[in-house]
């Protein structure tokens, strides 16, 4: 009778072993498309240790900041550190990161060559399964080109507006001028001038 038992404790086995296994390869496929979305973002992604030191950036960040990996993994994250963001935002950074709370904003960045990128920066927290701190993730944005449009607008609407004023001021001295023309006129037929 224990025989008959053996043979059935194996064949549960098997299938347990076969639901963990096909359990393992659905959560590994599942992780390969998050690190392929995280990997092709067009938005640059950064995952920095808790203590702030940048462990992972995405393509997108080096296409971006003109930097290196060799120059960003393993060195603290400015933006959590506070170097790259403006007063007064650095002290609600720093007062986020202490809390360990999300912040958002936009920063002014000199990326390689020099050239300013506008950015909108999110600054999140990510907690374990207990709900302690973990890591960072910062997310980075580049909004050059739109703060650059808002910038061709603005000065559009000024010139429409200096040509608004501009053309009434040309229409009342026109009236003006078409008055004193009249009386002119009249003066002139009345043998006054």
């Amino acid at each position: 009778r224990a025989s008959g038992s053996v043979p059935t404790a194996v064949g549960a086995m098997r299938e347990a072993i076969r639901g963990y296994q096909a359990e393992l390869i659905a959560k590994n496929d599942s992780l390969t498309s998050l690190s392929q979305a995280v990997a092709q973002s067009p938005i640059s992604i950064v995952i920095a240790s808790r203590d702030a030191v940048v462990e992972y950036a995405n393509p997108c960040f080096y296409e971006l900041t003109g930097r290196s990996a060799d120059a960003t993994i393993g060195q603290p994250c400015g933006v959590i550190t506070g170097a790259f963001i403006p007063e007064p935002w650095r002290s609600e950074v720093q007062r986020a990161v202490v809390q360990a709370e999300p912040w958002s904003g936009e920063i002014v960045w000199a990326r390689g060559g020099g050239r300013p990128l506008h950015a909108r920066i999110l600054l999140s927290p990510i907690r374990d399964g207990a709900g302690a701190l973990s890591n960072w993730l910062f997310i980075m944005e580049d909004v050059t080109q739109q703060r650059a449009l808002e910038q061709q607008l603005v000065q559009a609407q000024k010139m429409e507006a200096l040509g608004t004023l501009a053309g009434g001021i040309a229409h009342d001295f026109n009236n003006i001028l078409t008055g004193i023309l009249g009386h002119a006129h009249i003066l002139n037929l009345e043998g006054r001038l």
